[in-house]
């Protein structure tokens, strides 16, 4: 899943690093909005062919789906599983969802993370000054 690390996870939680038990439990609650959203709501493309025309290279990509469409497209899903994540997509609220992920995006930090952050707002400030 190395390809969704940007576009998934990073987005999110972005590149510092979490090393108290408060943010562990942070991430904990963004992941399990994060996971249920992208897998049940959030359709993406994936790359079908590459055409190289000379210096050119087109990409042709299928309908964009959700991983839950894809993985029942598939045929490779037992029944019953299918009935239960059918149900689990019947209960989720996508708005809900949405909200949480925003909020737990947008919590504050402590520790090393805090330090990491103020750091960089610190170091953003002094480019302003020194290059004005």
């Amino acid at each position: 899943m190395e390809q969704k690390n940007y576009s998934v996870v990073r987005r999110n939680v972005g590149y510092l690093r979490y090393d108290s038990d408060h943010e562990f439990d942070l991430i904990q609650k963004l992941y399990s909005s994060l996971n249920l959203y992208v897998n049940y709501f959030l359709p993406n493309k994936k790359l079908v062919k590459k055409i190289r025309e000379g210096s050119k290279e087109i990409r042709k990509y299928d309908t964009p789906r959700t991983p839950l469409q894809r993985l029942r497209e598939s045929g490779m899903l037992a029944e019953q599983k299918e009935r239960l994540l059918i149900k689990k997509y019947r209960s989720l609220n996508p708005a809900e969802l949405k909200r949480n992920i925003a909020g737990n995006s947008n919590c504050r930090w402590t520790g090393r993370a805090a330090a990491q952050i103020s750091t960089l707002i610190l170091i953003n400030f002094s480019e302003i000054f020194l290059y004005e």
